[in-house]
C-alpha cells in the first residue's frame, strides 16, 4: 500500500497484476489515499473499470458487417464477389454472429460455427469460403480499431 503526495495532492500509487496504477485520491489526505487504493484494488479484482463506467464493448457483428460490406467489399471487389460476400453474410454469418459483440467472437465460437455448418451438410469448401469472408471482416475490424 502506498499513498504518495505529489505536489499538493495525495495519490494512490500501486501495482496490480504487474500493471502500475497511479490515481489521484478524491480525499486529499494520506488516509483518504490509502482508503482509495483499497477501493481501487477491490474494483480491479472484481474485473470492473476504475472510473466506474462500463467498458465499451464496441459494435455488434451485424452492425459492423453492414458497414464493412458497403465500405470495404463494394470498393475492393467485383460485383459478383460483392454479391457472394453479401449472400454469405446474410445467410450464414449474421444469423450466427449478428448479436455478438466483435470482441466476443473468438476461435472457440468460430470452430463451433464451422462444425455446425459441416454437420448441417455444407461442403468443407463452402464452409471455407464463408470463413474467408468472416476472417476478412474481422481482420478489417481490427485494422479499423
Amino acid at each position: 500500500m502506498s499513498a504518495r503526495k505529489i505536489g499538493q495532492s495525495w495519490w494512490a500509487d500501486f501495482r496490480f497484476r504487474g500493471k502500475r496504477y497511479r490515481v489521484r485520491s478524491p480525499l486529499n489526505t494520506r488516509a483518504g489515499a490509502a482508503t482509495w487504493e483499497d477501493l481501487l484494488r477491490e474494483r480491479l479484482a472484481a474485473g470492473l473499470p476504475l472510473d466506474g463506467k462500463p467498458k465499451a464493448k464496441g459494435p455488434r457483428f451485424a452492425e459492423f458487417s453492414t458497414e464493412w460490406l458497403e465500405t470495404y467489399a463494394k470498393a475492393n471487389n467485383r460485383p459478383s464477389e460483392y454479391a457472394a460476400k453479401e449472400r454469405w453474410l446474410r445467410l450464414y454469418l449474421v444469423p450466427a454472429f449478428g448479436r455478438c459483440f466483435l470482441s466476443d467472437i473468438g476461435a472457440a465460437e468460430i470452430e463451433r460455427f464451422k462444425a455446425d455448418r459441416v454437420a448441417k451438410g455444407l461442403s468443407p469448401k463452402t464452409v471455407n469460403n464463408i470463413l474467408a469472408v468472416l476472417s476478412k471482416c474481422l481482420g478489417s475490424a481490427v485494422d479499423w480499431g
